[in-house]
């Protein structure tokens, strides 16, 4: 079965800094109550997934835990494909094992550029002009025939 949903989710504003580095940032008190804000609004959609995948990052690992009741999930990994500078093609590869292991849907909690580079990467040639991440942005996209570059349609994106 191809994989024809996923959920692209920046992670949500963060502390400005950590001592031991950028990797250690946590979600700041603003990131938290974004994500309190936009939970009841994700809920409505109905969106499952079987896999969630993060980066490894403190930040995106925050925010898959706090939208983790908005977005219900089978398995959850942590994946440095979803590192902020991460190589794309690393990343699609990877999605594209997961759809060949079965996966159908998904959800992607990760960084700037990254979720954006993606998004552009996926959305139809006339979709994928406005993409714009906020912390924290969901962006829901389908794909009629599974997972390739330029067919996906948004489905819905929710900001702050």
């Amino acid at each position: 079965m191809p994989l024809i949903q996923l959920l692209v989710v920046r992670h949500s504003k963060a502390v400005d800094s950590h001592p031991k580095g950028d990797r250690f940032r946590a979600l700041s008190e603003v990131g938290r109550a974004r994500i309190q804000d936009l939970v009841p609004k994700v809920k409505e959609k109905g969106y499952q997934a079987e896999l969630a995948l993060s980066s490894p990052y403190l930040r995106a690992r925050e925010t898959a835990d706090l939208f983790a009741e908005a977005v219900p999930h089978v398995q959850r990994k942590e994946t440095h494909s979803l590192l902020p500078n991460a190589d794309l093609q690393h990343l699609v590869t990877e999605l594209k094992a997961w759809e060949a292991q079965g996966i159908k849907t998904a959800v992607l909690y990760s960084h700037n550029p990254l979720v954006t580079e993606l998004c552009q990467w996926l959305l139809m040639p006339e979709l994928k002009t406005g993409v714009e991440f906020h912390t924290p942005s969901l962006y829901a996209i389908g794909f009629p025939t599974g997972f390739e570059p330029h067919q996906g349609k948004l489905l819905w994106v929710l900001h702050p």
